[in-house]
């Protein structure tokens, strides 16, 4: 909604949340921008998208109106892929940029949910191990590998309105279960070893 030369208005984006409310769907506002973060947490989207350059302001507003932030940090390598003609140096300045904006996220309490932006590819890598690569910005920012996991997992399926379907391992919902050796609310890492793979109940994986 501001990567380009203008940005939204709240006016603009009320009436875009409230024509998708009519459809019963929510609104994921693109932001880059402080003011475009403003205008989509006052306009009351649902979440907001990369929001690199937001202000602890932004931030606590966020949270006041319960607009969850997914953030997509982006890692080196793929700010390396994804933004061409980016410098070594230019990569290293917005991932900091972005782990910064992560750990002020977490400690101001601002809802988050878990978004990788993993439209990329890379030799050697498909998206799903590229995606695991984003684990070391949890560390970084001093987030506990608990809350990390309720970004992945419930706050995830919340912002989506599936938390009736699955996010959670409880009765009623869709039997999405990985496994691994060690716990991750623990060591977050070992999500690099998940044995065990099971969707809608079915399972798709299942080591020795």
């Amino acid at each position: 909604m501001d990567d380009q030369p203008y940005i939204y208005s709240v006016e603009d984006l009320q009436l875009v949340v409230e024509e998708a409310a009519l459809a019963g769907l929510k609104v994921a506002a693109h932001v880059w921008t402080e003011q475009g973060a403003l205008n989509a947490i006052e306009a009351d989207v649902a979440s907001i998208e990369h929001g690199p350059n937001m202000s602890d302001n932004a931030l606590r507003l966020a949270k006041e109106h319960d607009v969850t932030l997914v953030g997509t940090e982006f890692t080196e390598l793929a700010i390396e892929i994804t933004f061409f003609g980016t410098t070594a140096a230019e990569g290293k300045v917005l991932h900091a940029q972005f782990i910064d904006r992560l750990r002020r996220a977490y400690l101001i309490g601002t809802p988050m949910a878990f978004g990788s932006d993993g439209v990329f590819s890379y030799q050697g890598h498909d998206r799903g191990t590229l995606t695991l690569t984003y684990l070391d910005n949890f560390s970084k920012a001093g987030i506990p590998p608990a809350y990390a996991l309720e970004m992945m997992t419930v706050n995830a399926a919340t912002v989506m309105g599936l938390q009736h379907e699955r996010g959670a391992i409880v009765p009623g919902l869709a039997a999405d279960i990985i496994a691994m050796p060690d716990n991750p609310m623990e060591n977050l890492a070992s999500l690099h070893q998940v044995m065990f793979v099971m969707k809608n109940g079915a399972v798709f994986r299942h080591d020795p």
